[in-house]
């Protein structure tokens, strides 16, 4: 504690002979950071003298730059409702999120004016979200969903809303269409081409140029059923919701309230996808953005929101380390990416509201020769804060794609701290590595605690993984499968990130298929225009053709357990997330992949299960005195699993006779059986030779039947 404690100018003293090389016994508390020679902490109490504590410094830096326009922003209040009325009483637009937190788009002089206000209790900018299939855009896996196996039921999200937020729609594809070419597109929110949210759905589609990824992900999720394919959704007649995001912090924010509201004005439950992800944070789910999410879906049942846990385990994109031998200094070594800019984010563990950590950059090329800029063009990069929602130390470096003229140039990060600190860093997803020079002593990257921030990491949503259902594709008039390389069949995505969060909780909640996967290709996206070899299929109607494809990533496995949970909301609306994610964990499956360990850190608690869910979603549903599934459209379905076939009743039934056809229509057998309970299930007893054959379901109070084939 004494040496928090001690002046501004002491430390900047010590930093100083650290600069020059004093050995650690010289430097005994070194606690702010340290930049060519000067410390961040002067260089940001430089530049924000005046600076209200209320304002977070990179967002007090936005605000210098740019004093006149409009910054975006996020607001902890203690009246969230109050002040979003007092901020557009004066002219600007404001969103209370939840009852702390609002969104809002102010100039500085405002955003001074509100640091005086009572009840403003902090204010910074958002984050940036980037999808998480970029890094194999335009590449795409293969393969295809066959919505009959595992969760073809008649379930099918009738009366439940798919909300997406996401880049990249083809408003009208046929995979949002119904049987009478009617969209199924509810409501869209198009605020990247300033619109306002409508009902009467555009031709065109969101314009984000080479963007497809939404439509792909849409289509995963609930896609309409295709008689020329079998790439239809998990729930293709579940009610669909797209907004179109820049995928910046607040905006994510204002789009859940947005579809939220839409569905609490129609009584209808939700699930909202988020294939997008960040690794700037500090991985603990104590966000604003975290708590304010949080706080949505405890506010009623019925609602849950399914998050990517990211495509980066192949890449060392995370640094841990514990600090030892009295005073340390360790170095890090960015690989960043030109083209795109590298954004580096650096957290101390103990929440404290202490500072623990020194931080020295500088620039070194391929013989690790050091190149130091001066105090201004780091005062531009970096930012130190003591972060108010978890008390912890924070850097943040972002470099511009021009900072870095070509990959000869690396960032190195040197890093200062006592005996039993501890501090983690992430590089952003997709924008560079933790890296070496021979005969240098710089930290060794990995890939632990790297589930995304925004999304995956609120603790009352439900981050998903992937794992391979098959690594090949076969490309549109080809006979010759090609195999992506993704891992084995049954094994998880060598993509797929692992847990747990920073802090120890567990993430990833659940593994889903998500690769190789077929879904619906955008015409307006690069995965039409530049990879034409990984289209699968076409279907013509009229004078327009539409396209399905292949690809893979954490982004696809997601809208598969959106789909998923939309289903189990349809058999039980009033499921809570607490619920959803109590089902998830109780029938994940297990098999020679997974292991037996109840949860894993890159499979989470196991394999979902739509069938198992289905069953524990009804039998809760009868614990609460609920009587008919949300439309239902019948109340038998039939699912396989390891070669077996099973019926699953989602009601009451007195008499059952079953009753199997070969195609020519010879019945082969039949059936009758008892009374069977809500929520049993009985096993079909099928012929043993390969071939299609028709299932007749009849009871007093259905008929259902289905053509399914027996492989082997």
């Amino acid at each position: 504690m004494e040496r928090a404690r001690k002046s501004y100018a002491a430390k900047l003293l010590l930093a100083s002979l650290l600069a020059v090389g004093s050995g650690p016994a010289a430097v005994a508390s070194a606690n702010s950071a340290v930049v060519g020679g000067n410390s961040v902490a002067a260089i940001t109490q430089q530049q924000a003298s005046n600076t209200p504590k209320r304002l977070s410094p990179r967002l007090q830096r936005q605000l210098n730059q740019q004093p006149q326009a409009l910054q975006r922003v996020l607001i902890n209040c203690n009246d969230a409702q109050a002040l979003a009325t007092t901020i557009t009483a004066a002219g600007y637009e404001a969103t209370a999120i939840s009852s702390k937190l609002v969104t809002a788009r102010i100039a500085k002089a405002y955003a001074e004016r509100l640091t005086a206000m009572p009840g403003v209790n902090y204010m910074q900018s958002p984050r940036q979200a980037v999808t998480a299939m970029s890094t194999a855009r335009p590449l795409a896996g293969v393969d295809r969903i066959h919505a009959g196996e595992g969760f073809d039921t008649p379930y099918t999200g009738r009366g439940v809303i798919v909300g997406v937020i996401d880049q990249g729609f083809e408003y009208k594809h046929l995979a949002f269409l119904d049987d009478a070419g009617k969209s199924r597109v509810r409501a869209i929110w198009n605020r990247l081409a300033g619109e306002e949210p409508m009902t009467d759905i555009p031709a065109s589609g969101d314009r984000v140029g080479d963007i497809g990824h939404a439509t792909f992900v849409t289509n995963v999720a609930a896609g309409s059923r295709i008689a020329e394919n079998d790439f239809y959704g998990v729930a293709p007649e579940a009610e669909i919701i797209m907004v179109p995001s820049t995928l910046k912090e607040d905006e994510v924010l204002e789009d859940v309230q947005f579809i939220s509201s839409f569905a609490e004005k129609e009584q209808k439950p939700w699930v909202i996808n988020m294939s997008f992800g960040t690794q700037m944070g500090a991985h603990d789910g104590q966000s604003y953005f975290d708590q304010a999410l949080n706080d949505v879906l405890k506010a009623a049942p019925g609602r849950q929101i399914i998050a990517a846990t990211g495509n980066d385990n192949a890449t060392p994109i995370h640094v841990r380390h514990t600090f030892k031998a009295g005073q340390e200094t360790v170095r890090l070594l960015v690989l960043p990416v030109v083209y795109k800019g590298t954004k580096v984010s650096i957290w101390a563990n103990h929440a404290d509201s202490l500072s623990h950590l020194t931080l020295r950059p500088y620039y070194v090329d391929e013989n690790n020769v050091k190149d130091e800029r001066d105090e201004a063009h780091w005062a531009e990069r970096v930012t130190e804060e003591i972060a108010p929602y978890n008390r912890k130390q924070g850097f943040n470096i972002e470099l511009s794609a021009t900072d870095v003229t070509d990959l000869h140039t690396l960032l190195a990060l040197e890093l200062t701290g006592h005996e039993g600190e501890t501090f983690d860093a992430w590089i952003e997803s997709n924008g560079g590595s933790f890296s070496t020079i021979e005969g240098a002593d710089y930290l060794p990257g990995d890939n632990h605690y790297c589930v995304s921030e925004m999304g995956a990491s609120t603790k009352e949503a439900i981050a998903v993984g992937s794992y391979v259902s098959t690594p090949y594709y076969t490309s549109l008039g080809s006979d010759t499968p090609t195999d992506w390389g993704i891992g084995e069949a049954g094994g998880m995505s060598t993509y797929s990130n692992g847990g747990p969060m920073a802090d120890g909780t567990l993430k990833p909640d659940v593994a889903a298929p998500g690769g190789v996967i077929n879904s619906a290709f955008a015409k307006t996206g690069n995965e039409w225009s530049t990879s034409f070899n990984t289209i699968t299929a076409s279907v013509r109607r009229g004078i327009r053709t539409y396209y399905y494809g292949a690809s893979y990533g954490t982004s696809f496995a997601t809208p598969f357990v959106t789909g998923i949970v939309a289903l189990w909301l349809q058999a039980n609306p009033n499921l809570t997330s607490e619920q959803i994610k109590s089902i998830l964990q109780q029938t994940a499956r297990h098999d020679a992949f997974t292991g037996d360990d109840p949860w894993h850190y890159r499979w989470g608690y196991g394999k979902v299960d739509a069938y198992e869910g289905l069953r524990e979603a009804l039998r809760l549903a009868d614990e609460t005195g609920i009587t008919a599934t949300r439309n239902a459209t019948e109340p038998i379905s039939i699912s396989r699993e390891g070669g077996r076939w099973r019926v699953l009743f989602g009601s009451n039934e007195s008499q059952v006779a079953v009753s199997i056809y070969s195609l020519d229509g010879t019945l082969l057998s039949q059936n009758h059986y008892g009374s069977q309970q809500r929520g049993s299930e009985l096993l079909l007893s099928m012929p043993t030779e390969r071939g299609t054959y028709v299932v007749t379901i009849s009871t007093e109070r259905a008929r259902l039947t289905r053509k399914l084939f027996i492989a082997k």
